[in-house]
This record gives C-alpha cells, structure tokens and sequence, in this order.
C-alpha cells in the first residue's frame, strides 16, 4: 500500500521523496537517488537522502507470527525510559550518543526522544568565547543570517520576513547568549560571533505510540526535516502491513517487546545529513536540556540574565 494524502507536506512546502523499496525488483540493490526535503521556512530546513544500498525487505526481517508479544503498555509514558535506554539500537552510528532528550519541539510536532551527538570543536570554541546555547527559533535564523555579513534591523526585517520589533527582541537574545555583536555607529548592525558554530553534529528522533501507529507515521515523518534518521517505536508488535508502508516512508520501526526489551523490526535508510536553521534549532534544544539535566557536554558557561528556555531553567542560576 502506497502513502496516503497524509504523508504530503502542505502544498507550499512540496516535498520529493524517494521511492520505497517496494518500487524495485525482488532481490534487486537499488541504489537511492539523492532527494531534497525542504520546509517553507525561509533558510529553515534542507535535508538530504544519500546514496545507500537498499533496505532489508520487511518480509526479510519481520514475521508477526514467530516475533515475541509486545509489551502492551497502559500509557505511552511507561515507554519512555526503557526506549531511551535502548537508545544503542536505534542510533545509527559506531559513537555513542552524548545525551538522549526528551520532547524536541520541530516546526510541525514534539519528537519524544531525540539522541544527539553533539560537535565538540564547536562547544569548545563557544565556550572560550562565552557563548551559550538559546532556543529562540528567529534569534538562531538572524544568527545564521549575520556569519557572513552584518545587518542592520531594517535590513534582517526585509530578508527574513519579519517585523522590526521581532527583529529587536530576537537579536536582543541572540546578542544577549553572546551569539551576535552590535556594530556600526548611528544604525546599528548585528554580525555573527566567529567562534560561533551549530553544535549539532548528529540527530536522531523517535517517536513513541503504544498501538496507533498510522497517526504517528506522519508524525515521526515531520522529524525528518531536521534529524539524520527517524523512527517509530510501539508498544505492542506492529501488524503485517506497517512495516513496508513504514520503510516507503524512510522511517525506522521497532517495538517493545513483554520483557521490556526494544525489537527492531526496519532499519531507516542510511543517515541524512544535517543542514538547515531548523537541525540548528532542536540541537540547542537538546543542549538546553542535557545542561539543565546535569550533563556538560561541552562546559558551555552562562552569561546574561537568567531566562526559561522551554520550561527548562539554565543551571546556575
């Protein structure tokens, strides 16, 4: 079965996605052209599929009726810590992840666990430069804007699409986390701090469900505008038919089994990689979190005034 309407972004955000493995000969290696993902979102969002041997055929790898029995859960809560403890299954990479968050807000839902490498060469020069993480979706768009050139308010209002009094607040924070520097004398104009970088350097997101697994598919679908690899993980054993309309969609599928342990049923295509303000966003996102967890991944300090960052205070303060 194909994807349905569902799985099509709005008609603004046209969106090109590669075939499923379906598409192909039994027994062909089809190999993945390359395909662009984008979100309306201005320079928010690129995200690219590489070249990759094609995935194992469900029917390989999944049988309902030899599988162990889910776990069954009376509430999606219950999956959180031991998905997130399995975290080693559905990360794609030989590292290990730096920090498994919780709840990344994106542009079109809140990914419930979202594992993060983060780039230490990156943490290492914003912490010498007395930068520190922000969430603020437009400060990190005018921040991204700023690395090349400076801008005055006026002129990050035309570029960006915004108000000039949005512009003031988001540069205010993004001046404030020591991201942007003021310059010019009468106008004043925002420029990018050279020592900072994005910090993300891989993101992968699941989505966790107990049984609905055809209203999440678009939901863990959404996370593949900022993530290298998304999943969707159940808490029973997913019937017969998700599993290919699953592995068209580019998603990693896996489930809990009755003795808590995490069953991979599809592996996601291999990695995308990261690019866009949007990738920026939910990497300091999980920043935010693992610093407020007790986790220092980079030994970012704190300057500025304290602030909430998505219910989420600074340590420190």
């Amino acid at each position: 079965m194909g994807l349905r309407a569902p799985f099509r972004a709005p008609q603004r955000n046209r969106i090109d996605r590669p075939q499923g493995p379906s598409s192909a000969p039994e027994g062909s290696r089809e190999r993945r052209r390359i395909v662009s993902v984008s979100l309306a979102l201005g320079d928010a969002a690129t995200v690219h599929w590489s070249e990759s041997e094609p995935m194992p055929s469900p029917a390989d790898t999944w049988s309902a009726a030899t599988s162990p029995p889910g776990l069954a859960p009376a509430r999606e809560a219950e999956m959180t810590e031991l998905v997130a403890d399995a975290a080693a299954k559905w990360w794609r990479f030989r590292q290990e992840p730096d920090f498994v968050a919780r709840e990344i807000v994106g542009p079109l839902g809140i990914a419930d666990l979202v594992a993060v490498q983060f780039d230490q060469g990156a943490l290492k020069d914003r912490r010498s430069a007395g930068i520190r993480p922000m969430d603020d979706f437009l400060a990190l768009r005018i921040t991204a804007s700023c690395r090349r050139r400076s801008f005055s308010v006026a002129e990050l209002a035309d570029l960006l699409g915004i108000s000039r009094s949005g512009i003031r607040r988001a540069a205010r924070i993004g001046w404030e986390a020591g991201a942007l520097l003021e310059d010019g004398d009468g106008v004043r104009r925002y420029r990018t701090h050279p020592a900072w970088k994005p910090v993300g350097r891989r993101m992968v997101a699941a989505e966790l469900k107990r049984s609905d697994w055809r209203r999440a598919i678009h939901q863990a679908w959404a996370y593949q505008a900022w993530a290298n690899a998304t999943w969707l993980v159940l808490g029973q054993r997913p019937p017969r038919d998700a599993p290919a309309e699953l592995a068209k969609a580019g998603i990693g599928l896996a489930y809990l089994g009755e003795d808590e342990a995490l069953n991979v049923v599809v592996r996601p295509p291999r990695a995308r990689r990261l690019s866009g303000v949007v990738s920026v966003w939910t990497a300091e996102q999980a920043l935010l979190h693992a610093l407020a967890s007790g986790e220092d991944p980079g030994a970012i300090p704190k300057r500025g005034p304290a602030r909430q960052v998505a219910h989420l205070a600074l340590p420190g303060h």
